[in-house]
């Protein structure tokens, strides 16, 4: 079966644009419409356009695989701590319940950590500046000297909250900063704040990971 990616969020598309998808001729896309194949509607002008529900609908009905784009938030955490790391993972999965679309997932050490960011490829890394392996500042020295990963928002976590680290981890890339111990609340408005959603921290008494 053959695979059309339609990674784009377009909602129209001209016959031309399907003729490209397609790898066919724009005069064949026009014999299709007007034949019934595809529905289109035209515009006051005269030209054809096919909605995206009937541009899927169509490749479907011809055996072909869409591929769409994938919607929602990625979320890596890099963290060794299994009580922070739980402790982070339940303030994401708390923001889940608030019809957030988040997806997660976690390393423990550099190493693994190195190898999601090139195949999970997600918007934030929460990143913890201490690890086996590899450290947090040569994580995010790497993340943004690299063209395919520097996208990636970074919000580095510590339990070594001292003025030179702090400064040393922004300086190398990192978006934001938090110190252990931390809020649920703390770290929800953090993250809220680099996926750029609408704040939907939860308010609850203060509690934190164990440091």
């Amino acid at each position: 079966m053959e695979k059309i990616n339609l990674s784009d969020d377009k909602k129209f598309y001209t016959p031309q644009e399907i003729g490209e998808i397609l790898g066919v001729e724009n005069v064949t896309i026009l014999n299709w419409i007007k034949k019934g194949a595809v529905s289109a509607m035209r515009t006051l002008g005269g030209h054809y356009r096919i909605t995206r529900e009937d541009l899927i609908r169509f490749l479907k009905q011809n055996s072909f695989e869409v591929v769409e784009p994938e919607t929602g938030y990625k979320v890596l955490v890099v963290e060794d701590d299994p009580d922070v790391r739980d402790f982070e993972i339940q303030a994401i999965e708390i923001l889940k319940t608030r019809s957030v679309e988040i997806k997660v997932d976690i390393a423990t050490d550099g190493f693994t950590a190195g190898k999601k960011f090139m195949e999970f490829k997600p918007n934030v890394v929460v990143l913890d500046l201490m690890l086996p392996g590899l450290n947090g500042f040569e994580i995010c020295e790497m993340i943004k000297k690299n063209k395919e990963t520097n996208f990636i928002k970074i919000l580095a976590v510590t339990g070594y909250d001292t003025k030179e680290n702090r400064e040393k981890i922004l300086q190398t890339g990192a978006d934001d900063y938090l110190a252990k111990p931390f809020t649920l609340r703390d770290f929800q408005e953090k993250l809220c704040a680099l996926l750029k959603i609408e704040e939907k921290a939860e308010k609850v008494e203060d509690s934190s990971p164990q440091n």
